[in-house]
């Protein structure tokens, strides 16, 4: 049996990130899945890395390093009771281990797909997402899912946005069988020169049409590496497959115009929202964790 943790961070019940996590929530229990949620607004849960999340204090509060100290801390057992807590919901799957394990980005946002664009106005998509998606989530040691992008559901008409859910529904039912994202392995690269990509390598994509990942793109075209297949026209789609045996995933749900942190080694995520929003539509973030 499957058990799903739903880490959930939006303010109204009435947003669409509701919606969406809802939606996730009966499609997964449909399946036979064993589902919670943790609701962080709800819980007040802290969402600032600080000191605080430390108990018995710290051993250098002069120069304080937040990753060292919450390391030191980690492995003598002072972290904070409500870190611990959802740390004690993760320690409940099967198998708790990042390494080969998936994971995938959900977004709404509050502009139509053309101002995420290569030439809208908030720039492409992909470059805006490749921090998140090789700087965290690859680097963590996730694989990674093409993120699912619900475009601009506050303007939308009740029925594009029940459409947005219907299609959201359907992928989950067949979410473990997609392909992954791409991102170039660490032996792609020679560390005696500065981790630049090895000569072999560039000659191997020399005569691609498209870049090796949308950071490493060798002055090419960006491959499409963060959409669904023909979502977005005149970008390359690798058809990387991998398998799904005892796989673990993780859904992040956010605006792509709010920014955040997300701290794997305390389980906090920061997130700011942008002023102007209504308390309906203020992004917000999902997190779910599958474990096989």
């Amino acid at each position: 049996m499957v058990k799903v943790l739903i880490v959930y961070a939006h303010e109204s019940p009435a947003s669409f990130n509701a919606a969406a996590k809802d939606a996730a929530v009966a499609a997964l229990t449909a399946q036979g899945c064993t589902v919670e949620v943790s609701d962080l607004y709800a819980m007040k849960f802290k969402a600032a890395a600080t000191t605080e999340d430390i108990t018995g204090g710290v051993k250098d509060a002069e120069n304080f390093c937040y990753a060292k100290e919450i390391k030191l801390a980690s492995e003598e057992g002072r972290l904070a009771d409500d870190i611990k807590k959802e740390q004690e919901k993760l320690k409940e799957a099967d198998l708790v281990i990042f390494q080969d394990k998936k994971a995938m980005l959900s977004f709404t946002t509050d502009c139509p797909e053309s101002v995420y664009s290569d030439t809208g106005i908030n720039g492409d998509i992909n470059v805006t997402l490749w921090p998140l998606q090789n700087g965290i989530l690859n680097y963590c040691g996730f694989q990674v899912f093409a993120p699912q992008i619900f475009w601009d559901p506050a303007t939308g008409s009740p029925e594009s946005r029940s459409s947005m859910l219907e299609g959201w529904r359907r992928r989950l039912q067949n979410l473990c069988v997609e392909a992954s994202v791409y991102f170039a392995p660490l032996d792609y690269f020679d560390k005696e020169k500065g981790f630049l990509l090895k000569p072999e390598v560039k000659e191997k994509y020399a005569s691609k049409e498209c870049g090796l990942t949308v950071g490493i793109h060798m002055g090419k075209p960006l491959p499409g590496l963060m959409h669904l297949p023909g979502s977005v026209s005149g970008l390359c789609f690798p058809p990387y497959f991998l398998g799904i045996s005892n796989t673990f995933h993780l859904l992040f749900t956010t605006s792509a115009t709010s920014s955040f942190v997300l701290h794997f080694s305390s389980f906090r995520a920061l997130t700011f929202c942008q002023p102007g929003y209504s308390a309906e539509e203020k992004p917000g973030v999902v997190l779910i964790f599958f474990n096989q």
